[in-house]
């Protein structure tokens, strides 16, 4: 479901997690007002774009080998949290990565919980309307001046950008048996992110417009999600006949 974040947001920090997002916003959150680094406010892992009526916001999307990324979720112990973050927006939501499960079990399965293709193109053409860079994880630090100009940081800064830290988790440590389920898994969005490049930016048309923003699909769903959460806080017992109503439609 979508979501309207306030007014005075200039950055926007997503991605489909275990890609550093969380490093990249601490940086900017030192010269911007962004969203929350630790997801406090429930925007870096959204399902799509948040919509925004400041007409200079700018997005920013770190994705990174989906591979590496469920490698890492699995190794910091999140893979069961991040399912529920990134399931939460859904219409139909499936069951979460079990706590219990292992990255073994997970690549045997077959099955990309996660869905971060899903979410990647949520971000990067279904929903978009707002200027968006879409920057691979490992490429940051290649990239670094274009990211500066585009989210108009102190180019004084640059030196103090946080060095490149090598993930903990890494595919060469993998067995065989995990690589080729997951290469099973995500092999062919692998192949689709390498075409797409290293760092793109999407949506520059938008820029300073409000006309698209209005007339967009996620706006329309973010103010019917407003509403809905109104009504949960205000009236939860009408709410919940809504919801059941809805439900049973289905």
């Amino acid at each position: 479901m979508g979501k309207i974040i306030p007014k005075d947001i200039e950055v926007v920090v997503g991605s489909y997690g275990g890609v550093g997002t969380t490093f990249f916003l601490d940086f900017v959150a030192q010269f911007k007002k962004t969203n929350h680094p630790q997801d406090e406010d429930k925007i870096k892992h959204l399902g799509m774009p948040p919509v925004s009526f400041n007409k200079n916001v700018r997005f920013v999307y770190i994705y990174g080998d989906p591979m590496e990324a469920a490698t890492s979720l699995f190794g910091r112990g999140m893979h069961n949290y991040q399912s529920k973050k990134l399931q939460r927006d859904q219409e139909a939501v499936s069951e979460p990565i079990p706590l219990d499960l292992s990255l073994e079990d997970y690549a045997k399965a077959g099955v990309d919980q996660f869905q971060f293709r899903r979410h990647f193109y949520n971000w990067y053409q279904d929903y978009l309307i707002h200027p968006t860079l879409f920057i691979r994880y490992e490429k940051i630090w290649e990239h670094k001046e274009e990211i500066f100009k585009f989210l108009d940081l102190p180019m004084s800064e640059l030196e103090n950008f946080p060095e490149k830290k090598e993930r903990r988790s890494k595919l060469a440590d993998l067995s065989e048996p995990v690589l080729s389920g997951l290469d099973t898994m995500y092999g062919d969005f692998v192949k689709e992110l390498n075409e797409i490049g290293e760092c793109v930016l999407r949506g520059e048309e938008y820029a300073g417009k409000r006309s698209h923003t209005l007339c967009s699909r996620n706006v329309r769903i973010a103010i019917r999600r407003e509403i809905g959460e109104g009504l949960n806080q205000n009236f939860p017992g009408i709410y919940k006949k809504i919801r059941d109503a809805r439900a049973g439609l289905k």
